[in-house]
């Protein structure tokens, strides 16, 4: 049977940014939403990052996508708790907290010690975009050396 189209070329995507050195310090107020990949909110953080031209923004920490299709996105969070604090980790869609349910968001509590891992599968459209944001609560914490964050496209 011979095809009358051709097929279209899948456009695979992957993108990975690890914190590589040291500890990044959350700051009070309480709640203070932070996105430990941000450029801006920790400056002086030293970042391995993966195939990062694919869509990924350092600034601000997010990975907008280029293609419409199925992702898949996995975080690995370390924090340390300050005595008496906890922590939400989220991966948020477009600013929204809701895109996952309340069981993919880890809650850190002042006498857990990480890793943590987040892991979902999401459709997307070109243009959205999608972070790892930190909530802490109480007197803050640290986030880790080889907290991770990454995203690949696994279909159309």
């Amino acid at each position: 049977i011979a095809a009358t189209t051709g097929g279209s070329a899948f456009n695979y995507v992957t993108f990975t940014r690890r914190v590589d050195s040291g500890t990044l310090p959350f700051v009070n107020p309480s709640p203070a939403n932070q996105n430990i990949f941000s450029s801006t909110n920790y400056p002086s953080t030293n970042y391995t990052g993966i195939d990062t031209a694919s869509g990924f923004n350092s600034v601000n920490g997010r990975f907008v996508v280029p293609y419409a299709g199925y992702y898949r996105l996995d975080a690995l969070f370390i924090f340390t708790p300050s005595a008496g604090s906890y922590a939400n980790a989220a991966i948020r869609k477009n600013g929204s907290t809701t895109l996952l349910p309340l069981s993919e968001t880890a809650t850190i509590s002042p006498v857990a010690t990480g890793p943590f891992f987040l892991q979902y599968i999401d459709q997307a459209v070109a243009g959205d975009y999608y972070e790892l944001v930190v909530t802490s609560f109480g007197s803050g914490g640290t986030v880790g050396a080889n907290s991770s964050f990454s995203i690949q496209r696994i279909q159309a």
